[in-house]
C-alpha cells in the first residue's frame, strides 16, 4: 500500500519504479479512497493492542487516497520489505524507499500524537499478504495467484 503521504507528495511512480527495477511484477494495482472500515480491518491487530491508534489511523488514512498493489516474484515479500526500509523512516538506509523519501520519525509522530508518515506498507508474511489482499480486493481469486 502506498500511503496517503506518498500519494500527496506524488511519489507513486518513483516508488513503483524501485519495485520494477528490482525485477518484481506489479500484477494488480488500484487507487482507492480509504474508508474507516477497510483501514480498521487492515490494522485490526494494532487496534486491539492500542486504544489510541484509532484516532491516528482515522486522521492519517480515512477519506484519503491510497494505492494498493499486489506484487509477485521470487521471495517478493522479503525483497519488497528490504526495498522499503525500516518502519521508522529516520532509521532507514538511504538506499531504501523510506530512506530516500521519508521525512518523518516515530519520535516526532509520538510527540505529535499521530501516525508516522512512512510512505508505504508491505505485508510481513504470506499469511498477512493473503489476509490484506482479501480485505482490499475481495473479488481477487488469491488461490489462482499463489498456485
Amino acid at each position: 500500500m502506498i500511503k496517503p503521504d506518498a500519494v500527496e507528495r506524488k511519489l507513486i511512480y518513483p516508488i513503483l519504479n524501485v519495485i520494477f527495477e528490482e525485477g518484481l511484477c506489479v500484477c494488480f494495482i488500484s487507487e482507492r479512497i480509504a474508508s474507516s472500515d477497510l483501514i480498521f480491518k487492515h490494522y485490526q491487530e494494532h487496534l486491539i493492542a492500542n486504544n489510541d491508534i484509532e484516532k491516528r489511523l482515522r486522521e492519517y488514512y480515512v477519506d484519503k487516497t491510497v494505492v494498493l498493489a499486489i506484487i509477485k516474484g521470487d521471495n517478493a515479500i522479503n525483497r519488497v520489505r528490504k526495498l522499503i526500509g525500516s518502519t521508522d523512516p529516520s532509521l532507514s538506509s538511504k538506499e531504501s524507499i523510506r530512506g530516500k523519501w521519508g521525512m518523518d520519525s516515530f519520535l516526532q509522530a509520538e510527540k505529535e500524537n499521530r501516525s508516522c508518515r512512512n510512505l508505504i506498507h508491505s505485508a510481513d508474511s504470506l499469511s498477512n499478504a493473503i489476509r490484506e489482499i482479501k480485505i482490499w480486493f475481495p473479488e481477487f481469486n488469491i488461490h489462482n495467484f499463489i498456485a
